[in-house]
């Protein structure tokens, strides 16, 4: 990935699973990023311990050109190994029909309301693990979702 310096932030989403996490999370926030719009989301209500990770979105540093693609979530409903593949395969063509490189990802994370599986590790096993981020959400858009993956791809 393309390292730029805290200063260029632009925006940020912390996902915490303790709403005691968001007001010194703001402040750490705001010192180290200063001016970046900042949200914050509680992805559970009832969690065991504190946990929270961040992700931002960043001006690119000059000499630097492309563009990238962002998807929506692709929803994956089902429990068989199948029903995950059919998910990641319909997300690879949305993909690739936006002109992206399904094969050489930037990013892929995956909420799911079961915690870390053999099915969410399948949902990354192509994606460097520095890339990938799994989060825990208590539920998803669908009631029925059982996970969710998005990627951030480079275009061709």
């Amino acid at each position: 990935g393309v390292k730029s310096p805290a200063t260029d932030t632009l925006r940020m989403t912390c996902f915490v699973n303790a709403r005691e996490q968001i007001e010194p999370m703001r402040v750490a926030a705001s010192r180290v990023f200063g001016k970046a719009e900042s949200v914050f989301v509680q992805s559970s209500r009832f969690a065991a311990g504190s946990a929270a990770s961040c992700e931002g979105i960043a001006r690119a540093p000059s000499g630097v050109s492309g563009r990238v693609i962002f998807t929506a979530p692709q929803m994956i409903f089902g429990e068989q190994d199948s029903d995950t593949q059919l998910g990641w395969d319909r997300l690879k063509k949305s993909v690739v029909l936006a002109g992206g490189d399904a094969d050489h990802l930037l990013e892929v994370n995956v909420y799911t309301t079961s915690g870390i599986s053999e099915k969410t590790n399948a949902a990354i096993k192509n994606v460097s693990q520095r890339n990938a981020m799994v989060r825990l959400f208590e539920a998803l858009p669908s009631e029925d979702a059982l996970m969710a993956i998005e990627v951030v791809a480079s275009a061709k």
